[in-house]
């Protein structure tokens, strides 16, 4: 099962580290310049990011997957010897990418399901025309196929930064200037940055549109005012990540992808390849990157306790991202997984019927009943279940559930409970 979380996809490379620089009293944006957190990382042209990640904490590789589980993992194999005549057998991928039928029943039909993608029937003639030429449900720059296409490029702050270097070295990126994430590359823009003049910063400031440059100003006043005093860049992105989200967000994400887009329509096709997740990842749109970050953030404080970079358990990442957590999620489950036809106690009932918490099929089937109307309760009972037992298979148990909820998780519980009257 693919997971991904968005907490460290890309290792910190550091560039300009100039989180303690002084802006001149006239607020000039160049002169307030992050450290690599706002500049360019190792993937080529694509930016450093101090959220992005490929780890074994995220979510299944579709949503159908979280319904139906992965038979691979769950610990038992139903039992089919009383099905004399099963009928004919569903096939293993789809058959016909054009007859509008799932063939085999995996919840996408057609070009929508990723066997077919790489058809030529399934891939966008057009960038520009404003037509769905593949069919896929996609038109255009919302269609995979065309993100990389001119038509599609979506211009951020990265370019001011990439700008710094050319403009310090007289280079050009990619080509005559030094390897991204260098210390040379470090040095040109530094070069940049430090024209006694201003007219070099100033020049990179002025190529971009009147939008980003309102954006850039945003981003790098948050994170001169709040990471100035950081010693490290870890620390920094920290900062960034904590009280400049929204600022850094707007400035380097302009996509068309929300959080639940990114995770089990696009990265969940790209089997584990990290050039193709990078071409999700840039692709989400701000709020989409909002979303990711502060679920990752979440599940990752619970269930990540020693810190490898790794959720601790098959049972923590279920609880955790789905449940304790789902109440920060934003657009990261989607909606039709969440149907909210139940109460907080219907939720509580289902979940503790379960043998293990590691059961995919079990837990996640108790989705259905959360939804606006119980979330916030449910997060909160969840998250102190998850926080009293522990973050492992063998303490994360039903037993060990019920046993927090008439314990110290009493108070979330009786609010769980007034919460369905």
């Amino acid at each position: 099962m693919l997971r991904l979380s968005l907490l460290a996809l890309i290792p910190l490379m550091g560039l300009v580290v100039l989180c303690c620089a002084e802006t001149n009293d006239s607020g000039d944006l160049s002169a307030s310049i992050g450290p690599s957190v706002l500049g360019v990382g190792s993937e080529g042209e694509s930016g450093a990011d101090p959220s992005l990640g490929f780890n074994s904490g995220g979510v299944p590789s579709t949503p159908d997957d979280a319904l139906t589980g992965d038979p691979a993992e769950d610990s038992t194999e139903p039992d089919t010897s009383y099905q004399e005549d099963a009928g004919p057998a569903i096939p293993s991928e789809e058959t016909d990418c054009s007859d509008g039928i799932d063939n085999d029943e995996d919840g996408k039909t057609d070009c929508k399901d990723s066997d077919c993608t790489a058809l030529p029937i399934c891939v966008e003639t057009a960038c520009d025309d404003g037509e769905d030429n593949d069919g896929d449900g996609d038109t255009d720059c919302y269609d995979f196929n065309c993100w990389e296409h001119p038509a599609c490029e979506v211009e951020t702050c990265q370019s001011f930064y990439l700008c710094l270097a050319e403009e310090g070295c007289n280079c050009t990126v990619g080509t005559t200037c030094p390897e991204a994430g260098t210390p040379e590359f470090e040095t040109c823009q530094s070069t940049c940055i430090n024209d006694e003049s201003g007219d070099c910063p100033e020049t990179c400031v002025d190529q971009l549109p009147p939008h980003l440059q309102i954006n850039l100003a945003s981003s790098q006043t948050c994170t001169k005012v709040n990471g100035a005093a950081a010693p490290t860049d870890e620390a920094y992105y920290d900062c960034v990540l904590s009280d400049c989200l929204t600022e850094y967000a707007a400035c380097f994400y302009g996509g068309v992808l929300d959080c639940g887009e990114f995770y089990y329509e696009c990265a969940s096709d790209c089997d584990g390849d990290a050039v193709c997740i990078n071409v999700c990842k840039d692709a989400l749109s701000a709020d989409g990157y909002v979303d990711a970050v502060q679920w990752d953030q979440c599940r990752n404080d619970l269930c990540d306790l020693d810190l490898d970079g790794e959720l601790d358990s098959d049972a923590c990442y279920y609880m955790g991202s789905f449940f304790a957590c789902s109440d920060s999620a934003g657009s990261c489950i989607p909606s039709h997984l969440m149907e909210d036809t139940g109460t907080c106690l219907t939720v509580t009932d289902c979940l503790l019927s379960c043998s293990t918490f590691d059961e995919s099929t079990c837990v996640l089937d108790c989705l259905q009943w959360v939804g606006q109307s119980n979330q916030l309760a449910v997060s909160n009972m969840i998250g102190c279940m998850v926080a009293e037992c522990g973050s492992t298979s063998l303490a994360l148990t039903p037993i060990c559930a019920a046993n927090a909820l008439a314990n110290s998780c009493q108070n979330e519980w009786a609010t769980c409970s007034m919460s369905a009257q």
